[in-house]
């Protein structure tokens, strides 16, 4: 459902002159008011410019049809946006590419702050196949593992009152630790 049409008729201009006007063949508005075809967002864009309401008022989603003040609109970002799109696809996702998106579309920035480490761990992970990224999962709960068991490495054995001699005992305290992290507290320890 759209307004187009009842807003042509209320500015008394014909399909004709709106394709014109937004640059779309005279027979494709009837088919947008018809809604046989589906609108583009750059074409919902240059209607909502040139009626000067608000998408969401074009497209029946609010009643309010002034447009956002302020708020930039697609067609005045259109050149940063491709000029965005090309950079994606020439370089791909990096640090520059979001700290542009976030400058045009500031709403969508993480709510969290990054270190510039952890944005680059990101990046980096996000440009693995689906395989390298199980595998950089799996050793990173590896390293989280081996972590816990040397920061919570118990001093006794709560049983024996003396710390696990054999793997079997070490695997009762930590069911999830490797023959080396048992090794590894062992040669500690002793």
């Amino acid at each position: 459902m759209n307004r187009i049409k009842e807003l042509r008729e209320l500015n008394n201009i014909t399909q004709q002159e709106l394709g014109r006007i937004i640059n779309v063949n005279g027979s494709a508005i009837s088919k947008y008011e018809s809604e046989r075809i589906p609108l583009t967002a750059s074409t919902i864009q240059a209607l909502a410019d040139y009626f000067n309401v608000s998408t969401d008022y074009l497209l029946c989603k609010s009643n309010d049809s002034q447009p956002i003040s302020g708020q930039n609109t697609f067609s005045s970002n259109n050149n940063e946006f491709e000029n965005l799109f090309n950079d994606y696809k020439k370089n791909g996702v990096s640090n520059s590419f979001y700290k542009k998106l976030y400058s045009l579309i500031p709403e969508i920035q993480p709510t969290v702050k990054l270190s510039q480490q952890e944005e680059k761990l990101l990046i980096t992970f996000k440009e693995l196949n689906e395989d390298n990224r199980d595998i950089i999962i799996g050793k990173a709960k590896e390293l989280l593992r081996e972590q816990r068991i040397s920061s919570n490495k118990p001093s006794q054995d709560t049983t024996t009152n003396e710390y696990p001699t054999t793997y079997a005992e070490f695997q009762k305290l930590y069911p999830t630790a490797s023959p080396s992290n048992y090794q590894k507290e062992k040669n500690d320890v002793g």
